[in-house]
């Protein structure tokens, strides 16, 4: 059985997500021109020091269940990926965070609980105008999409409501890839236990001491929002949106990477972003700014 209520794992998922958050402020606040490969060693060494989380986070690879992807100045080819698992993905020593863009993700594990609080931002250190206004409405589109979701609604009506959205602001989220989906493109995904309890074999897993079992299972546990998904929304739950988007009109600006998270505690929603405090630090405050 048990030891923590769908309640308590709403909670712990949103305030793992919010440190974590806390914790890339601050690492960004101390490096200007870090490297990929020391920015993910260097947050993995703050996630390890967190009594309350596993060592490692559960997307992996990458390293550590951790990405860090830093473009050339006037390059986004190195944010323009499918998987993050493939190894030309992974963090690299020679890719330095200047006055471009760049991509972040951790995905930590409660350790008593086996719940998730993933996050994922898109940063710019430029001051490229157009680029500026693409980030802007890259995330307003998919916190639109966020206010849309509601208790009763199938995560396909969700999944086409959003992309119409999408289309209606010029973007596309064709690139996403997930490979526990096999529909094609999805918009996110539930974050296992935060709507029902685990089963005595997957409490065994949650409890053992084997991190890749407990990968394996949190990965293939997660249900998908796709365009065939009928699974409907319940009045407690916490998943994800996080449709890495781009511009129909112009290819050239970057892939953009918003990780959002709802959660419904009794049919009472919050979409969760955390992202105000790390837009402060790189200086993107005065032009892109999260609702929520």
């Amino acid at each position: 059985m048990s030891i923590t209520t769908i309640e308590n794992r709403i909670n712990i998922c949103e305030k793992t997500r919010e440190g974590l958050s806390k914790t890339i402020s601050s690492l960004l606040s101390k490096h200007d021109d870090i490297a990929e490969q020391e920015f993910a060693t260097t947050l993995s060494a703050e996630i390890r020091n967190d009594a309350d989380l596993q060592l490692e986070g559960w997307y992996a690879p990458p390293p550590y269940g951790i990405a860090a992807l830093f473009s050339d100045q006037d390059n986004f080819d190195r944010l323009r990926f499918d998987t993050l698992r493939k190894e030309q993905y992974w963090p690299q020593q020679f890719k330095l965070l200047k006055n471009s863009a760049g991509i972040i993700y951790a995905s930590p594990i409660h350790k008593v609980s086996g719940t998730i609080g993933d996050f994922g931002i898109t940063i710019y250190k430029g001051n490229d105008r157009n680029i500026q206004l693409h980030l802007a409405g890259c995330l307003r589109a998919l916190e639109q999409s966020a206010d849309l979701a509601k208790v009763g609604m199938e995560f396909r009506e969700l999944h086409d409501f959003t992309q119409r959205l999408f289309k209606e602001n010029g973007l596309h989220n064709h690139r996403t890839v997930t490979w526990t989906d096999t529909v094609g493109t999805n918009l996110g995904h539930t974050v296992p236990w935060s709507y029902e309890e685990p089963t005595a074999e997957e409490q065994r897993i949650i409890a053992g001491q084997s991190l890749n079992d407990l990968r394996n299972l949190i990965s293939n546990k997660r249900i998908n929002v796709n365009r065939n998904e009928r699974f409907k929304i319940p009045a407690n739950i916490a998943f994800t949106l996080e449709a890495r988007l781009e511009r129909l009109e112009d290819p050239a600006m970057p892939n953009t990477f918003f990780h959002l998270i709802i959660t419904f505690k009794n049919g009472r929603k919050k979409i969760v972003s955390n992202f105000n405090g790390v837009f402060s630090v790189v200086g993107m405050n005065n032009y892109v700014v999260s609702q929520f």
